[in-house]
């Protein structure tokens, strides 16, 4: 559910480079975010998955370590 009201931070929650993302919980209930970057391999601009563990028992998203599933 998507209720406010809501604050916009003054520093955004994703780190720096990356585009939009996504919460999904894991099917052990780990709540995670994915994004995507973007980086140069062999000549060719790839896309490419990103994954954060997230907090949500406060009063704020928290963007926690890099998650390698």
């Amino acid at each position: 559910q998507l209720n406010g009201p809501w604050v916009h931070d003054a520093d955004p929650i994703t780190p720096p480079n990356f585009g939009h993302g996504m919460l999904f919980q894991t099917f052990d209930g780990k709540l995670l975010m994915t994004l995507h970057s973007h980086k140069s391999v062999n000549g060719r601009y790839i896309r490419y998955p990103k994954f954060f563990e997230v907090d949500l028992s406060g009063d704020k998203l928290v963007v926690g370590q890099p998650y390698t599933p």
